[in-house]
């Protein structure tokens, strides 16, 4: 779980992609409403929350980002 993995490793970014629905899908207001709680409660845990069209952009930046972090912490150790 998200509030886990936050717990024993704060700073580790967590990405989770959420869709949102379609206007013309049967229901849309209900689905609308669950999907925006969704993404606050995600948000609240920690998460980052990502279209589909982020996800290669914040994976490439985060992986960078812990590759820099690990070379730090492997030369100061």
């Amino acid at each position: 779980m998200i509030s886990d993995v936050k717990e024993s490793h704060p700073k580790l970014p967590i990405g989770i992609v959420a869709l949102p629905p379609k206007q013309e899908w049967q229901d849309y207001e209900k689905l609308n409403k669950v999907y925006k709680t969704t993404i606050s409660t995600y948000r609240s845990l920690g998460a980052e929350v990502l279209q589909e069209n982020e996800v290669q952009p914040w994976a490439s930046q985060t992986i960078d980002k812990l590759v820099a972090r690990a070379i730090s912490f492997l030369r100061e150790g």
